[in-house]
């Protein structure tokens, strides 16, 4: 399953300096911010008329440590250049990818692991043993209305056009095995991965 994740590019300065990492998906890029994650889509033209626009949509970490540092996991079998202008110095080259991006210490005592595939996109609340999974927060920020779905997931635009967060699922790590699963995190799973799937729809 590993091998299917869209690599992931650390900026080596041949994008904004606000951009930690992106990964490019078809008609969508997902761009990891210090503040939280952009998702920045192609959508159809509003109204049903012709021509695409774009739609973007941010998660927010709310009340996160200002010094998380972001870096690479699980090293990507390929590499990526950048030429712009004729000017060698404004080139970037070499530039390695990873299948994993992880925020160490976002909040105290919890990490937050980040990967996904064309379709969608994980990210795993490491929850260390004595933290507090309650001081996770985060909020949604973007051009569509946002609204929980009868299943408990949270969808931001449309069905047809949007992200979908679904429900999360925690359960702890016990000699290298997932046990104990349930349905949400709480104070009885502090030593317990809590998983999220955005879908780009």
């Amino acid at each position: 399953m590993a091998k299917n994740r869209t690599p992931s590019v650390p900026n080596r300065g041949q994008i904004s300096s606000e951009v930690l990492f992106y990964a490019q998906k078809p008609g969508a890029t997902l761009w990891l911010t210090d503040q939280g994650m952009v998702f920045d889509r192609i959508a159809p033209a509003a109204g049903g008329g012709l021509g695409r626009g774009h739609s973007v949509s941010r998660v927010i970490f709310l009340g996160a440590r200002k010094d998380a540092q972001a870096s690479a996991l699980d090293t990507a079998g390929h590499r990526v250049s950048y030429f712009y202008g004729s000017d060698e110095a404004e080139w970037r080259t070499d530039i390695p990818t990873s299948r994993v991006v992880i925020y160490r210490n976002l909040y105290d005592g919890i990490d937050l692991k980040v990967y996904g595939n064309e379709r969608e996109v994980e990210y795993d609340w490491i929850v260390r043993p004595g933290a507090d999974p309650a001081r996770i927060r985060f909020g949604i920020k973007g051009d569509r209305p946002a609204s929980l779905d009868s299943a408990g997931n949270l969808v931001v635009g449309t069905s047809q056009s949007g992200l979908r967060i679904l429900r999360p699922a925690s359960y702890q790590v016990l000699d290298g095995r997932k046990c104990g699963t349930v349905p949400s995190c709480t104070a009885a799973c502090s030593a317990c991965p809590c998983k999220q799937i955005i879908e780009v729809v």
